[in-house]
């Protein structure tokens, strides 16, 4: 956050927009690197399941990272959502970065496994320091938004070493000896996680990430810049506290599930009101301020992103609080619900932008329609998690909704 003011006055609106529109490609498809095998490592019981599931997720990465570099060279060839502004070779950076991403991911789901808090946290922070310190120094080179790009790839290799070093004796032994069929024997047992739950991922993740080149295409990439600065600030209460939370929220929910049911809804219920207080606390003044501060931090030529940042700040509300507590619905294995409502979570906000377009509204404006959309789907989808944690109604809460 402290980078970002010097950021803004090396690197134009239009630099970010190209910057977000790559990282929006990279987004939707890192969620599917290891086909969500990444997500029960968590709450396995059976200490050697979740090592072949560690495993499993691991080497995954590689063949689905070079897969999604296949999309995005066919994207750019066929010039979808004006990827076609991207240089021809990007895909070779991304394949590359997605690894990075689908590795990080696992071991920080085994360190969470193994209550590792405080090497997760490490390696944030150095992801952090990463990207805001990089692209200060490749300023200097003068190579536009590729020191925008370098930053982001800094970033995600730091703080994978430590990770490794914690999960790598499980790994040697879910393969000594290998045995093909009990891999296979714990693949199927958990085929929820590429049948349902990888679905349901991606639909989710392009939710999050369609919207900006989608307003990349309807106002230009500009805007696009301004959405992508104001989304990276807005999430940064979620990468150090949502992300937290949740990592914590998960396995104290599953072991409410093995052990106590009763308790889940009071684990849920007092981390609701935590974090809303949180929520409140950060958003509130950054929509009261940002408007008038904004020109004056980043540069003029950002001074409409202020109006951006109020617009979407009750946004980030909802979203900090319904973010981590979506575990949840992991723990109790309602993922086909889920799928149902992050459907909805994706055609209910991108309608709203392609409605507020369709009347020739501004930029603005379609923001405020978008938020609206938005803030209802996650209001349904915090419903679905308070049924779900009930486990005397949450069945009758599935039955009903499918």
């Amino acid at each position: 956050m402290l980078a970002t003011p010097i950021i803004t006055r090396l690197y134009s609106p239009a630099d970010m927009g190209l910057l977000g529109i790559f990282m929006a490609f990279v987004g939707f498809t890192s969620v599917g690197v290891s086909l969500r095998y990444e997500m029960p490592l968590v709450s396995v019981r059976d200490h050697s399941e979740a090592g072949c599931l560690l495993t499993t997720s691991l080497f995954l990465t590689v063949p689905i990272s070079l897969l999604a570099g296949l999309i995005l060279y066919a994207m750019i060839d066929r010039n979808l959502l004006t990827y076609n502004l991207l240089p021809a070779w990007s895909p070779l950076v991304a394949v590359f970065m997605l690894a990075l991403i689908g590795i990080f991911s696992t071991l920080r789901y085994w360190a969470v496994r193994q209550g590792r808090y405080d090497v997760v946290g490490r390696a944030l922070v150095s992801q952090g320091m990463g990207r805001a310190v990089v692209p200060i120094g490749m300023s200097l080179l003068h190579v536009g938004w590729i020191g925008l790009l370098v930053g982001e790839i800094a970033s995600r290799i730091f703080g994978i070493e430590r990770m490794m070093r914690i999960a790598w004796p499980a790994i040697i032994d879910s393969l000594r000896p290998f045995r093909l069929g009990y891999f296979v024997l714990i693949l199927r047992r958990h085929w929820k996680s590429p049948a349902i739950l990888l679905p349901s991922s991606l639909v989710d993740a392009l939710a999050a990430t369609i919207p900006l080149p989608l307003i990349s295409h309807l106002f230009g990439p500009g805007p696009a810049g301004q959405f992508f600065l104001v989304q990276r600030l807005s999430s940064l209460p979620a990468s150090l506290i949502a992300s937290s939370v949740a990592d914590v929220f998960h396995p104290a929910i599953a072991d409410a599930h093995w052990n106590d049911s009763g308790n889940i809804r009071e684990i849920l219920l007092k981390v609701t009101k935590k974090l809303a207080i949180a929520s409140v606390i950060i958003y509130i003044p950054t929509a009261i301020i940002s408007p008038f501060a904004f020109g004056l931090i980043f540069g003029e030529e950002w001074y409409e992103t202020g109006l951006c940042m109020a617009i979407i700040s009750p946004l980030s509300m909802v979203s900090l609080v319904v973010s981590p507590v979506s575990r949840l619905l992991l723990v109790v294995d309602k993922m086909e619900v889920k799928f149902i409502f992050d459907f909805v979570g994706l055609v209910l906000p991108i309608s709203g932008l392609f409605l507020g377009n369709y009347f020739g509204f501004s930029f603005l404006t379609c923001l405020m329609v978008y938020v609206f959309f938005h803030i209802l789907a996650n209001i349904l989808y915090y419903y679905l998690i308070w049924r779900a944690s009930n486990p005397f109604t949450a069945q009758a809460a599935v039955n009903g909704i499918l």
